[in-house]
């Protein structure tokens, strides 16, 4: 996607959305409204992004430690999450 469309419609990339992550470890409190501040998007569509991302090749290319450890944490509160009934 273009560059100027992705920043219309507040698109961070994958780029983005890791740098923002890693650098989140150092500070305290609202991180919601760091997203919402710092890239222009809602927590929600954040944390949609940021597990897409590190299921991505340029995820584990720019940050391999980041993406394997966050990788990591998703799937472990996955399997300790109780199964929903359908």
């Amino acid at each position: 996607m273009p560059v100027a469309l992705r920043r219309l419609i507040h698109m961070p990339t994958v780029s983005e959305i890791l740098d923002f992550e890693e650098r989140w470890g150092v500070h305290s409190g609202g991180k919601e409204s760091a997203i919402i501040r710092e890239l222009g998007i809602s927590p929600v569509r954040y944390y949609r992004d940021l597990n897409r991302a590190i299921d991505t090749r340029e995820a584990l290319k720019l940050r391999p430690m980041l993406a394997g450890r966050l990788r990591r944490i998703r799937d472990q509160r996955r399997h300790a999450r109780p199964a929903l009934s359908a």
